[in-house]
């Protein structure tokens, strides 16, 4: 039999999930002002793209904007150590609702994610500041 407080921490991780799924593309479509079947154009890339770098995140801050989502780390990735933020644009509102309802979900539930990107990557564009922040290219949730 599980224990009141194994079924409360069920019954969060259940919520915090349907909350960003529910949420998730309302929000991220109502901040971008882009609706969810509008094709966005993705610029061309001028060089070829690094391999990715990766770095486990213990989530201290999870934000919605106009223009991005993103989490900050308590500490920061390679490869020096400044790079605490991670971010997504919210043009790609299918793609930035997916993400938004893992971070919510691995932030509720206390978990860390692994995030990887580019350490050339700008994400400029979207307020992904050159000094501490790179556009995501994937998240996966860890114990």
């Amino acid at each position: 039999m599980l224990s009141r407080r194994v079924w409360g921490n069920v019954a969060l991780l259940v919520a915090a999930l349907l909350l960003g799924i529910v949420l998730g593309p309302w929000l991220v479509g109502s901040l971008s002002g882009v609706a969810l079947s509008e094709e966005v154009a993705v610029p061309a890339q001028e060089v070829e793209p690094a391999a990715p770098v990766s770095h486990v995140c213990n989530i201290s801050e999870v934000g919605v904007f106009d223009n991005r989502i993103h989490i900050k780390c308590y500490t920061g990735g390679p490869p020096s150590g400044d790079i605490v933020y991670f971010a997504a644009p919210t043009s790609d509102t299918q793609r930035a609702a997916r993400l938004l309802s893992l971070m919510l979900t691995a932030d509720a539930a206390g978990k860390r994610v692994y995030v990887a990107y580019d350490t050339a990557a700008s994400g400029v564009a979207f307020g992904c500041q050159v000094a501490n922040c790179r556009p995501i290219q994937f998240l996966l949730m860890t114990d």
